[in-house]
C-alpha cells in the first residue's frame, strides 16, 4: 500500500538518512521484524542474520506494561532499514518540499521491506500494547529510516549502533528513577538514616578505597526490596506509605542492625575509612550486606515481634571477620568474596541458621553442598542462640 510522510534528510559519512515521524498504529503495519523478513524459520545461516533474536520475556514483562501502565512513556527512534527487492541500492523516494532540500516528503509505493533494525523490542512491544490499549496507536515515535546495503552492511550498523551504546549503571539509573516505590524508598533512607546519610554512591556500582561512602544506591536497593516487598507493592502511590516505609527500614538499620555489627559505628563517626572494615569483615561488603537484609527479613517473618531482640542478641555472637573459614562456601569461595546472587542466597542462609530460623530443606541442601565441596568434614552452621527469645 502507497503511503508517504514528512521527513528531514541527513548525511553522516556515507549514509543518506531520513527521519520522520509516525503513528504507533502506522508503525506496526510499516515496520517488521529480521525473523520474518529474512525467514529465519527456513534456516537461514547465523552469518547472514540482519539482527538478534527477539526477547519477548523482556518484552512481555518489562516493556508492554511500561507502556500501559505509565502515562509518561517514551522511546528513542527506532532505527528502520529500507530495502528494496531488486535495487541493489534500496534508494529511498524523496522529495523535497523546500529550496534546501533537506524538508520533504519520503514515499513508499508498498513493495519495500522495511525491518526494524534498531529498535525491534520497542516495536514488539508497541504491537503487543495495542492490542489491549488500541488508544496507544495515536501516539507517534520518531523513525529513522536507512537503505538497505546488502547484509553486511546492515550487520555493521546494528554493531555501530549497539556497539558504543553504554549502559548507565544500575545505581544511577535508580537514582533517575521516580516511579518505583522501593527506588523512592531506597532514595529516602540514604538521604536520612543516620546509617546512610553521605555514606551512598549514588552514581556508580563501585566503591573505591578512599571513599567515604560504605553502600551504593543499587545495593541498599536490593536491600529494601528484600525488607519490604510483600509488605508494599513497588507500584504504591500513597505518600503516607512511602513515609511509613522510610520510617520502618530506617529503624532497621539505626536501631538494630548498626548498633550489633563490629565496628560499624566508629566508622560512622568518622573513625575508620569503609575500605578498612571491608579488609576486616564479610558485613561491609555487597554479599553481606544482601544477605543481612534477607535473613533480618526471615528473622522478622519468623519471630513476629520478638524479631529484634534475636538480631540484637545473635548478631554480636556472629563471628563476622574474613578470616572466619566458616564463610567459605557461602560469601567466600577460594580465598575470594563473590557477590553473584547463589552467593548472596547461601550466604543468607547461613545467616537464617545463625539466627536459628528453621528454613527449607531446598535452601540447606544448596548450601550443605556448596560448603561440603570446600571441606566434606563441614558441617551447617549451628544457632549461636541456645534458647529462643521468649
Amino acid at each position: 500500500m502507497a503511503s508517504s510522510f514528512p521527513a528531514l534528510k541527513g548525511v553522516m559519512g556515507d549514509l543518506e538518512y531520513y527521519i520522520t515521524m509516525m503513528k504507533l498504529g502506522e508503525l506496526v503495519k510499516q515496520v517488521g521484524y529480521a525473523e520474518d523478513l529474512q525467514k529465519w524459520d527456513e534456516g537461514i545461516p547465523s552469518e547472514y542474520k540482519k539482527q538478534r533474536k527477539l526477547n519477548m520475556s523482556r518484552v512481555t514483562t518489562e516493556m508492554v506494561p511500561y507502556l500501559t501502565a505509565n502515562p509518561d512513556h517514551f522511546y528513542a527512534a527506532i532505527t528502520a532499514e529500507v530495502e528494496r527487492p531488486g535495487d541493489p541500492t534500496s534508494k529511498i523516494t524523496f522529495e523535497p518540499t523546500d529550496g534546501s532540500g533537506e524538508v520533504g516528503v519520503v514515499k513508499f509505493d508498498g513493495s519495500e521491506n522495511i525491518m526494524a533494525l534498531d529498535g525491534q523490542h520497542r516495536l514488539k512491544s508497541i504491537e503487543l500494547a495495542l492490542k489491549d490499549h488500541p488508544d496507544l496507536a495515536r501516539e507517534s515515535v520518531a523513525v529513522i529510516l536507512v537503505p538497505g546495503k546488502g547484509f553486511r552492511r546492515s550487520q555493521q550498523l546494528f554493531s555501530d549502533l549497539n556497539r558504543y551504546a553504554k549502559q548507565p549503571s544500575k545505581t544511577l539509573n535508580l537514582l533517575f528513577e521516580h516511579r518505583e516505590f522501593f527506588a523512592g524508598v531506597a532514595k529516602e533512607v540514604a538521604e536520612n538514616a543516620a546509617t546512610f546519610k553521605d555514606r551512598v554512591n549514588l552514581e556508580t556500582n563501585s566503591l573505591g578505597r578512599k571513599t567515604r561512602h560504605h553502600i551504593t544506591l543499587a545495593v541498599l536497593y536490593e536491600c529494601v526490596v528484600s525488607l519490604l516487598d510483600g509488605h508494599y507493592s513497588d507500584r504504591e502511590s500513597d505518600p503516607k506509605k512511602m513515609e511509613e516505609a522510610v520510617k520502618r527500614i530506617i529503624h532497621i538499620y539505626d536501631d538494630v542492625i548498626v548498633p550489633v555489627l563490629p565496628e560499624f559505628k566508629d566508622m560512622l563517626a568518622g573513625r575508620f575509612m569503609p575500605y578498612d572494615l571491608r579488609c576486616k569483615y564479610i558485613y561491609p561488603h555487597s554479599v553481606g550486606e544482601q544477605a543481612i537484609a534477607k535473613a533480618v527479613r526471615a528473622c522478622q517473618d519468623q519471630f513476629g515481634a520478638k524479631w529484634e531482640d534475636v538480631v540484637k542478641q545473635a548478631f554480636p555472637k556472629i563471628d563476622w571477620r574474613l578470616v572466619n573459614s566458616e564463610w567459605e562456601g557461602s560469601a567466600v569461595q577460594g580465598g575470594s568474596i563473590y557477590t553473584r546472587r547463589q552467593n548472596v542466597e547461601h550466604t543468607a542462609t547461613f545467616l537464617k541458621l545463625k539466627l536459628g530460623v528453621p528454613i527449607p530443606q531446598g535452601e540447606t541442601d544448596s548450601l550443605k553442598a556448596a560448603i561440603e565441596a570446600t571441606d566434606p568434614k563441614r558441617r551447617l552452621p549451628e544457632p549461636v542462640i541456645k534458647r529462643r527469645v521468649s
